[in-house]
């Protein structure tokens, strides 16, 4: 069976089909009056996750017909994102509003702060909180190495993609390369635009626009190649993002 997970600013839903995908069936919605930014399934767990914008994770053990709030600890409960330790699905992450990282080791049922990424590199240009008419600061993206779940990766609005081989003790600033490539400031390999139509804005264009990351993927076949996505295009790197 193949599902496809929706979140909408009231409630989620499934749209279930076959592997031919011919034929579509709609599931919802569920959790109405619930802005869903994520769902999330837990394969192994047999557990349908949903992170929302107000009311913090909730958990489905039967496909999204029921549903529990599992918050106990989550201190946070503007909640972007939910991701699940593919070898160990009792092992949750939680990225939230104001740029908190959460974990739970016991499949929700309490949560504690994932304290190292106060001291990441360049956390404290992250801000407190912004808007622009956006979400504002957050971590709206977390993927855990399948092979190595002390591997972990997060993109934060505030500075972009970080990695930690810790299990978030410490982490490192993924954006080397991505800068130097950039079509609008960059020296070499990238498109020939006219440089003086972005002189003046070039230092505010690496500092504020260009880090902003929108999405990043590993490789489900080779774990050290990333895809990210942002303002600026498609990037990949070969070498676990360094």
């Amino acid at each position: 069976q193949v599902a496809v997970g929706v979140g909408t600013t009231n409630g989620g839903y499934l749209l279930l089909s076959d592997k031919s995908r011919k034929v579509w069936k709609k599931r919802g919605p569920f959790l109405k009056g619930e802005s869903v930014n994520r769902l999330t399934y837990s394969h192994k767990g047999k557990k349908l996750y949903a992170a929302t914008l107000t009311d913090g994770v909730f958990v489905s053990g039967d496909f999204g017909k029921t549903w529990k709030p599992i918050n106990r600890g989550l201190h946070v409960r503007k909640v972007w994102t939910v991701a699940v330790d593919p070898k160990t699905p009792s092992t949750l992450y939680a990225g939230t509003h104001y740029g908190h990282l959460f974990r739970s080791k016991s499949g929700g049922e309490s949560w504690e702060e994932v304290t190292g990424l106060h001291t990441a590199p360049k956390r404290n240009d992250w801000g407190i909180d912004w808007g622009f008419g956006t979400v504002g600061l957050c971590i709206h993206t977390v993927r855990i190495d399948s092979t190595n779940a002390d591997r972990i990766y997060i993109v934060s609005s505030g500075d972009g993609p970080y990695r930690t081989d810790d299990a978030g003790a410490t982490w490192s600033l993924l954006n080397k390369g991505v800068v130097e490539s950039c079509p609008v400031g960059a020296k070499h390999d990238s498109p020939e635009i006219p440089r003086e139509q972005n002189t003046g804005n070039l230092e505010q264009h690496l500092r504020d626009v260009h880090k902003c990351t929108h999405q990043l993927l590993v490789s489900a076949q080779d774990h050290d190649l990333l895809y990210q996505q942002n303002h600026c295009g498609v990037y990949h790197s070969q070498d676990a993002g360094n």
